[in-house]
């Protein structure tokens, strides 16, 4: 993956993957009783996108530096 370029792409809203996640479940019932239903990962990820968080107490790491991400994909980017 060497050079390769990253960039953001808009995949929708949350919404809207919530309306695909019960499209899919709805044409795929069988997926009700199987392990890894292939509806399962965007279920997931719409999961993960909704969930409430407290906020972080960063102040109890004085010593730690944040990197931004644009900083860390342009590394992968030259390396």
């Amino acid at each position: 993956m060497k050079n390769a370029a990253f960039k953001l792409i808009s995949m929708g809203s949350l919404e809207e993957l919530s309306a695909h996640n019960r499209k899919e479940r709805a044409a795929n019932p069988q997926g009700e009783n199987e392990l890894y239903p292939k509806w399962q990962g965007s279920q997931y990820m719409h999961c993960m996108f909704s969930v409430q968080n407290n906020s972080l107490d960063n102040n109890r790491y004085p010593g730690v530096a944040w990197t931004q991400a644009e900083e860390i994909l342009s590394s992968l980017q030259t390396s």
